[in-house]
């Protein structure tokens, strides 16, 4: 019997032994036509008014790492890939808004605003192949007397488990001016000062 115990132990260990050590791979930069499509510089700042009236700074703050791909058991590559980092940090007692823009030759293909606790998955061009099903491309997005031109119109995912905080729900983005409003599930908004 132990000596059973000692194989079911044991052999999990010794089989990995057997695994050659991954091959690095190592993806290129980030482009600038890629990067370009976050509009925010480091040490920019934007102001969002919310519907009430109040006007909210936002500091920005922007970098790039490199992070590796995740591998538990005997993998053949590990990817190594930029990950562009922008963060919005209000001058209120708001959640910060961070965008994750991930290299297009990297394991994870993505552009993402993350609102807390909701997220927003932003297409990467305006092609509809490109557009998923939680987005919407209106040619124009009118605010007071400002029109917006190919605007996404997108749908947030909740992490929220009690339905009587609030939270961020709906995004109007577009390349050039970046956030343009955001609404929340009580129908309150904040829009870009012009």
């Amino acid at each position: 019997m132990k000596r059973l115990i000692y194989l079911v132990v044991f052999f999990p260990l010794l089989s990995s032994c057997f695994c050659d050590d991954p091959q690095d791979v190592y993806l290129p930069p980030i482009p600038d036509s890629i990067l370009n499509l976050i509009p925010y510089a480091k040490n920019q700042s934007i102001t969002l008014v919310h519907s009430g009236g109040l006007e909210i700074q936002y500091q920005i703050n922007r970098f790039t790492e490199v992070q590796e791909s995740w591998c538990e058991f005997c993998c053949d590559y590990v990817y190594h890939y930029e990950v562009n980092t922008t963060q919005l940090v209000p001058d209120y007692n708001l959640p910060m808004l961070s965008f994750q823009l991930y290299s297009p030759d990297s394991v994870f293909f993505l552009l993402s605003l993350n609102t807390g606790n909701s997220s927003f998955e932003i297409p990467f061009s305006y092609l509809p192949e490109n557009i998923n099903y939680q987005a919407t491309l209106l040619d124009t997005f009118r605010l007071d007397s400002i029109s917006y031109f190919n605007v996404f119109a997108i749908k947030g995912v909740s992490y929220q488990f009690n339905n009587d905080q609030i939270f961020f729900d709906s995004l109007y983005y577009n390349y050039s001016h970046g956030i343009i409003k955001l609404l929340t599930n009580y129908e309150e908004s904040y829009i870009l000062k012009p």
